[in-house]
């Protein structure tokens, strides 16, 4: 079953347009979802959220899998505005 996930922030964002210098502040929240699919071959963690800050929204994906030993391998995906990244990661845990 997918968990609930809630959170608040405080952000700046600052840009340029039209040679001016704007600049948005506040308070914003987010919400949602999280779910751990525990099946031996599958063994992925998934999170998706959406936050909302004064202006704009922010929205969140992420995906990460456990591979051998103590690795996991993940791809996160992030959007602010017109600001889009994708981005891969190896990691090792040492626990």
């Amino acid at each position: 079953m997918p968990s609930l996930v809630v959170g608040g922030g405080y952000a700046t964002l600052k840009e340029r347009r039209n040679n001016e210098q704007l600049e948005i502040v506040g308070f914003g929240y987010t919400a949602g979802l999280r779910h751990y699919f525990s099946d031996d071959l599958l063994q992925l963690q998934v999170l998706a959220t959406a936050t909302r800050w004064p202006g704009y929204w922010q929205l969140q994906g992420s995906a990460k899998r456990g591979l051998f030993g103590s690795f996991a391998a993940g791809v996160s995906y992030n959007q602010v505005r017109d600001y889009k990244e994708v981005s891969f990661a190896l990691t090792r845990y040492f626990y």
